[in-house]
């Protein structure tokens, strides 16, 4: 009996530490720091949405341009990232070994946001005045096309170049009429600095130009190929949590704060409802499903951004995105 139970033993063992090594090690990177808009992956792995035969590493990045490089590379297996960013790095080298599986933000995050006592409440008002930036803002590069969908000139404001900690200063300070910035960063600064959001105006790009998108999941082309079940589990498991996040707002914000303690939780549980609304969660998301876009969509996105980004290269929708990875159309119907 002693020999039949230490062989029972010692084979449970080696079947636990068989579904161990099983898992597969995913390392996957933020844009920037974690924060609300970043809770539905946290959430994601507190519920186990990952699966068993994932095991999930989330990090912060440091900047779209910085965690498409290292997913190239291999540093990491997946991130979230802008997506002009991939296609400018994809355009200028056809071999990067990155694509994007998961369009998460269905509207571009870039907009104008400022102070309505400066008389500005719609697009053409913004003709003559400053708007402060950082440089090599992608917002800047972008204005172009909100410019043409308002009959506005392509320098139509005056750009106030300054350091991205001084953005929104520079506006209270009165040497320019608004922020050119990713727009929940905009209204978290002007809060910061004593605004109240029903003080501002605020021009999201994509609520003029249509097919503009934002943030994706990127993963490594390489490494997806070869462990494409892994692969779908992060892209579900993705999905789970930003549905769920919609859901529960409350349960994504407790997990984000569990991992970052020393987050303000007011501000995340802002940036969580304002992603929600505006870039996660749009009427086309609500009624197409999370991840509803077709090549025909990545091919006009692409033809959007190529100008502004300086894309040179005629880059086919199939070299930056794919729907391979994505679970089944009704598990990602938002009920």
């Amino acid at each position: 009996m002693i020999i039949r139970n230490t062989l029972i033993a010692l084979i449970a063992g080696i079947a636990v530490s068989t579904a161990a090594q099983a898992q597969t090690p995913v390392t996957l990177s933020t844009g920037w720091v974690l924060s609300g808009d970043g809770s539905p992956l946290i959430l994601a792995d507190k519920r186990g949405y990952y699966g068993d035969g994932v095991k999930m590493n989330i990090v912060r990045g440091f900047g779209s341009a910085d965690v498409v490089t290292k997913v190239a590379s291999g540093t990491y297996q997946a991130a979230t990232g802008y997506l002009p960013a991939l296609v400018q790095a994809v355009a200028k080298d056809p071999k990067v070994d990155a694509i994007a599986v998961l369009i998460s933000f269905d509207a571009s995050p870039d907009g104008i946001t400022g102070p309505k006592k400066t008389g500005i409440s719609k697009p053409a008002d913004l003709t003559g005045r400053k708007i402060s930036t950082q440089t090599n803002s992608t917002t800047k590069l972008i204005f172009d096309l909100f410019a043409k969908a308002n009959g506005l000139a392509p320098d139509a404001v005056n750009w106030v170049e300054v350091a991205p900690q001084l953005i929104g200063v520079t506006v209270q300070q009165g040497q320019a009429d608004g922020a050119a910035q990713f727009s929940a960063s905009a209204i978290a600064n002007f809060q910061r600095l004593g605004f109240a959001a029903s003080d501002l105006y605020e021009f999201k790009f994509s609520d003029y130009v249509d097919n503009l998108y934002g943030n994706a999941l990127i993963l490594n082309k390489s490494w997806a190929a070869a462990n494409p079940a892994a692969a779908k589990a992060v892209v579900r498991g993705y999905v789970r949590g930003l549905i769920d996040s919609k859901k529960d707002p409350k349960a994504a914000i407790d997990a984000l704060m569990e991992r970052e303690p020393l987050l303000t939780r007011a501000a995340e549980e802002g940036s969580l409802d304002y992603s929600n609304a505006n870039y996660f969660f749009t009427k086309r998301v609500m009624e197409k499903g999370v991840g509803y876009h077709t090549a025909d969509d990545i091919t006009k996105f692409i033809a959007l951004v190529g100008k502004p980004f300086g894309v040179e290269r005629n880059v086919a929708a199939s070299e930056i995105y794919t729907d391979a990875y994505l679970p089944p159309a009704a598990e990602r119907m938002v009920k």
